[in-house]
C-alpha cells in the first residue's frame, strides 16, 4: 500500500453544524473519493484538485486509456507505467486498484487512480476556520483526541485493512519534480498551493468509478470526538 508520513498524536476536523450532533453521538463520519476530489468545486486550493492520486509524467504516445477490470488490464497498465520510467516496485506489492485510467492532454500524461480519502488537519487556527468556512462552508470543528484509534476504527467499517494514514506532503508542482516520493501514485502528496489546509488524511483503495464516498457509522469514534471551537485560540498543535 502507499508509503505513510509522520503524522502527530491529535489531529482536527472541520464540518458543517448540521453534522456536529450525529459526529458525535453516532460517529457518523463521510468518505471523500479521490475521484470526487478531482472535480472542479469553483475555490482556489480548496477540495478540488486535478492531480488527487495522480502522478504526471512523460509517455509514448501510444500510451492510451485502460478503463477494464480485468487482470490482463491491469498486467497492462503496470506494463505501460514501467516502460514510461514510473517507478512502481515489484508487482506483488503493487496497490490492488480495479483499474488505472490515463489522462492525455496533449504533450503530458497523467495516471490517476482512486481512494477514500477522510481529511483532518494538523493544527486549527482562526485564520483557518474562517477559510475553512469561506472555501468548504465548514463552521465547527472536532478534536480527534488520537489519531491512529480513529483510523483503526474507521479501517473496521471501511472494511479495508489495507488502508493508511499519514500526513501530506506539500512540493512545487510547476517546478521539475525530483522528490522520490512524486515517482509513484502518492496520495500524500499534493501542489503546495493546499499547504493551508495542514492536511493529515486517512486512505483506503476503491473502485475507479467509485465517484462518493459512504457514510460510516463509527461507535468507536465517540470517545475519540471533541467539539472544539478555533476562534478560542491562536492555534492549537
Amino acid at each position: 500500500m502507499w508509503s505513510s508520513p509522520s503524522a502527530p498524536q491529535r489531529a482536527f476536523k472541520f464540518t458543517k453544524s448540521a453534522y456536529l450532533e450525529s459526529t458525535l453521538s453516532q460517529g457518523a463520519l463521510k468518505l471523500g473519493t479521490a475521484r470526487e476530489w478531482r472535480l472542479p468545486d469553483g475555490y482556489e486550493a480548496a477540495r478540488s484538485d486535478p492531480f488527487e492520486m495522480g502522478h504526471r509524467l512523460n509517455c509514448p504516445d501510444s500510451v492510451g486509456f485502460i478503463d477494464e477490470m480485468s487482470p490482463e488490464a491491469e498486467a497492462k497498465a503496470l506494463l505501460i507505467l514501467i516502460r514510461a520510467g514510473v517507478i512502481v516496485g515489484p508487482i506483488d506489492q503493487m496497490p490492488k486498484f480495479k483499474d488505472i485510467a490515463f489522462v492525455l492532454p496533449k504533450g503530458q500524461r497523467t495516471v490517476h487512480a482512486n481512494g477514500y480519502i477522510f481529511s483532518l488537519c494538523r493544527n486549527v487556527s482562526p485564520a483557518m476556520a474562517q477559510r475553512m468556512a469561506v472555501e468548504f462552508e465548514y463552521d465547527v470543528c472536532i478534536e480527534i483526541t488520537n489519531v491512529a484509534a480513529l483510523f483503526h476504527a474507521m479501517s473496521v467499517a471501511v472494511g479495508a485493512p489495507s488502508g493508511s494514514w499519514g500526513a501530506v506532503k506539500y512540493l512545487d508542482f510547476a517546478r521539475d519534480i525530483t522528490d522520490p516520493d512524486w515517482a509513484i501514485v502518492n496520495p500524500y502528496i499534493k501542489d503546495e498551493r493546499y499547504a493551508w489546509q495542514q492536511e493529515i488524511r486517512f486512505c483506503w483503495p476503491c473502485e475507479f468509478d467509485r465517484a462518493v464516498g459512504p457514510m460510516l457509522t463509527v461507535p468507536d469514534a465517540k470517545r475519540l470526538l471533541r467539539f472544539v471551537h478555533p476562534f478560542e485560540f491562536g492555534g492549537l498543535g
